[in-house]
């Protein structure tokens, strides 16, 4: 039998080359090594250095040695010092402030680099002060509003309108019990027409609450109807709506037009019912007439003159009235004159003349003056 070789340090079986290796004799091996591998060294054994020794090392300055301290300003042994052994002032040493010498005359000779100036307290930009309770002065602190944030005083009333006061909780609940019990209203209660009161700033009702008003407003409206239905006529009745009085309207108004433009006028549908009416007066019916009563003034020129006829007249019959005589005259255009006494019939145009004008004329008297005129004007 083959004698077992073994490694110097951590005698590890070492197999010949032409041993058969032993999966046994590895492990233990491996064992070993993993044992060792992590040993740290002390004063008893060897190993790897531990990383705070490590640390210890590299903090040795270069050529330092190891020596023995006999003696501690004239202490001999296990030296115990006190502050007075090397000069220093005891534990707990204090000194006055004013005791200090070579003070700092200024903040950042403290190492103090962010104090603010006495001069910016309370000022425009700068810090606020606190007052004797160590409170900021509302004096120095914004007002709350609409638009900017700030303090605001709390108002503990539901019917307030400020616009820089703040609701307290107790008003926000009290708003909020009155909208959740008014929620709780069903049609039979608060939500009836009849119990809702109308504000009626301008006394157009004589109705207070919503029930009362929607009444009169119908019986305005419905009334209203009537009233038009009524004037149109067949076959408008008081249940067409508006819509359809304004379409019954407009077909008379569109009837009417057609009718003018057949006789003639001209006219439209979308001409105002008035202007309409006011053009029937333009319908040719025949010849159209006047007649009249004119004086005539016992002077030059002896004449007197018809104007503002909607017609130019063709025959003008003209008779002296109001004398005693009997006697009187007549005057026609293409006609001869005429006298009720054949010794007044004047037939010369220097005698008795009649003149046509574009809307009415001028008779000419040959023998009758002072007196009126009863006279018929023919197209």
């Amino acid at each position: 039998m083959k004698k077992v070789r073994y490694t110097g340090n951590l005698g590890l079986k070492k197999p010949e080359g032409t041993d058969v290796v032993n999966i046994d004799d590895l492990n233990q091996n491996f064992d070993i090594l993993d044992i060792e591998v992590v040993k740290v060294a002390s004063p008893t054994q060897n190993g790897r250095m531990s990383a705070a020794d490590k640390v210890k090392l590299d903090g040795i300055e270069p050529g330092a040695q190891r020596n023995t301290v006999t003696s501690v300003n004239g202490k001999t042994g296990a030296v115990s010092l006190t502050a007075s052994d090397v000069g220093a002032s005891p534990t707990g040493h204090t000194h006055a402030f004013a005791e200090i010498t070579s003070k700092p005359t200024t903040l950042s000779g403290y190492g103090i680099t962010d104090a603010i100036p006495a001069s910016q307290k309370g000022a425009a930009n700068g810090v606020a002060s606190l007052d004797g309770s160590t409170k900021v002065p509302t004096s120095q602190l914004p007002t709350a509003s609409t638009n900017a944030p700030g303090i605001v005083q709390l108002n503990d009333t539901v019917s307030s309108t400020s616009t820089t006061q703040a609701a307290t909780a107790n008003a926000v609940k009290q708003v909020n019990d009155a909208v959740v019990a008014h929620s709780a209203d069903t049609a039979t209660g608060a939500h009836k027409a009849k119990n809702i009161a109308v504000e009626d700033l301008n006394n157009r009702f004589t109705a207070t609450d919503v029930e009362g008003v929607l009444n009169e407003l119908f019986t305005f409206a419905n009334n209203g109807k009537s009233s038009i239905a009524a004037v149109i006529g067949s076959p408008a009745t008081s249940g067409d709506t508006f819509s359809q009085l304004q379409t019954h309207i407009q077909n008379a108004k569109n009837t009417m037009a057609t009718n003018l433009t057949a006789k003639g006028v001209s006219a439209s549908g979308t001409e105002a019912l008035q202007v309409l009416a006011s053009k029937i007066e333009n319908v040719n019916t025949g010849k159209r007439w006047a007649k009249g009563t004119s004086f005539m003034p016992n002077g030059s020129p002896y004449s007197f003159t018809v104007s503002g006829l909607n017609f130019t007249p063709k025959t003008v019959i003209a008779v002296a009235t109001g004398d005693t005589t009997g006697y009187g005259m007549a005057v026609a255009k293409d006609l001869s004159a005429y006298s009720k006494n054949p010794s007044w019939f004047l037939n010369t145009p220097t005698n008795a003349t009649l003149t046509i004008n574009s809307d009415g004329f001028t008779l000419f008297s040959a023998g009758r003056y002072g007196v009126n005129y009863d006279w018929i004007a023919f197209e």
